[in-house]
């Protein structure tokens, strides 16, 4: 399933999650019942640039303990600061990927 969802500020983010919130992290809310819940962790926050590809930026990581339907943001785990973690993962076992542009 696909849903559009919107980046929160980190200080918004701060005002429902205060301390979990690390700086390898990021919030983002959709529209009411369009967020994370049970079974979502790992899933991507992704981009489509253009003629199919795609960029993934974040990983679910949690959401409110107000439940699935609230209107509290999600929180998700930056990759970027995984990246080289990621790339000696894929290339050291090599997986077969696109190479980076």
């Amino acid at each position: 399933m696909q849903v559009t969802l919107t980046a929160v500020s980190d200080a918004e983010c701060r005002i429902t999650y205060g301390s979990q919130l690390a700086e390898n992290m990021v919030c983002f809310e959709g529209n009411y019942n369009e967020g994370n819940c049970f079974g979502d962790s790992g899933s991507p926050i992704t981009q489509y640039i253009s003629r199919g590809y795609v960029i993934a930026h974040a990983i679910s990581s949690f959401f409110s303990a107000n439940g699935c339907e609230s209107t509290d943001p999600s929180g998700y785990t930056k990759l970027f600061p995984y990246s080289d973690w990621i790339h000696n993962v894929i290339y050291n076992n090599n997986y077969k990927i696109m190479p980076s542009i």
